[in-house]
C-alpha cells in the first residue's frame, strides 16, 4: 500500500473529534510497541496482501470481490483494535467474517451467485436471497466441507455476535461505568482503552478472524495457496495462535 504523505494541519488535535482521533492514533503506536500480538495481526496481513497482490481475472470472480472485502474490513479492524477501540472492531470483524463465509459459500456456483447480485432488484429477490444466504445454510455448508474449520467459525460467528456484532448486553455493557457523585451514581461510556482487561481478547479476535477467513480462502482458491506457499505460513499463525490464547486474553 502506497505511503500517505500529508503534512499535519495546524489545527489538528483542537477540535473534539480530532483529539479522539489523536488518542485513537496514540494508542495504536502503545499497542504495537506493548502487545504481543500485534505480530500475529501484521503475519495474518502478509498472508492477506500475498495472496491478493497481482490478481489477473480470477477464477471463480465474485469470491474474489468479497475475499478482499473481508481483507478490507480485517484491515480496518485491526486499525481499531489496536487503538483500543474495543467495542467498535468487533462490527466491523463480523462483517469481514460474513464476506469470507458468503465468498465460500458461493464458490463457482452460478445459481447462488446470480440470487446474491439480483437482491435489490425486487422485495421478491430479497427475500430469495435472505432464504439462500441464511446464516444456517452458510455454516451448514461450511461443515459438510470442512467441519473443523466449520465450527471454528459458527464459534466466533456467535462470539462477534455477543460482544458487539449485534448490541446484545456484554458487549454494549461492557463499556459502561459507574462513578459516584454527589447526586447519585453518573454514568460513564468508555470509548478507548484496555476497560476490563478487553484489548486482549479483540485483538486476539482479529487475529482468529483473519485466520478462518484465510482457510475459507484456501478452500476456494487451493491452487494460488500452493502456488504462493501460503498454507504453510498461515498453519504457523494458526499454531502461535494456540499457544497464546491463553496468555494474552
Amino acid at each position: 500500500m502506497p505511503e500517505a504523505k500529508v503534512q499535519i494541519p495546524g489545527n489538528w488535535a483542537k477540535t473534539e473529534i480530532t483529539k479522539f482521533q489523536q488518542l485513537m492514533y496514540q494508542n495504536q503506536h502503545a499497542t504495537f510497541a506493548n502487545h504481543a500480538l500485534v505480530s500475529q495481526i501484521d503475519t495474518a496481513e502478509q498472508c492477506y496482501s500475498i495472496f491478493a497482490d497481482g490478481l489477473v481475472d480470477p477464477r471463480p470472480f465474485l469470491p474474489m470481490v468479497l475475499f478482499t472485502r473481508a481483507y478490507g474490513l480485517f484491515l480496518s479492524a485491526a486499525a481499531l483494535a489496536m487503538a483500543a477501540d474495543t467495542y467498535s472492531t468487533v462490527p466491523v470483524l463480523r462483517g469481514s467474517l460474513e464476506c469470507a463465509a458468503y465468498a465460500h459459500y458461493i464458490r463457482d456456483d452460478a445459481h447462488k451467485a446470480d440470487v446474491w447480485k439480483r437482491r435489490n432488484e425486487s422485495d421478491t429477490a430479497n427475500k430469495r436471497m435472505r432464504r439462500l444466504f441464511a446464516q444456517g445454510k452458510v455454516r451448514g455448508d461450511l461443515l459438510l466441507v470442512y467441519r473443523d474449520l466449520g465450527e471454528q467459525y459458527h464459534k466466533l460467528y456467535e462470539r462477534l455476535i455477543e460482544t458487539g456484532g449485534h448490541p446484545n448486553g456484554i458487549g454494549v455493557m461492557s463499556l459502561v461505568e459507574w462513578l459516584p457523585t454527589d447526586d447519585g451514581a453518573q454514568m460513564q461510556t468508555v470509548f478507548l482503552g484496555n476497560h476490563n482487561g478487553l484489548l486482549g481478547s479483540t485483538l486476539g479476535a482479529v487475529v482468529d478472524t483473519a485466520i478462518a477467513n484465510l482457510y475459507m480462502m484456501r478452500l476456494v482458491y487451493p491452487a494460488r495457496f500452493e502456488m504462493l506457499e501460503l498454507t504453510e505460513k498461515l498453519n504457523s499463525l494458526a499454531q502461535q495462535r494456540d499457544q497464546t490464547r491463553a496468555t494474552h486474553e
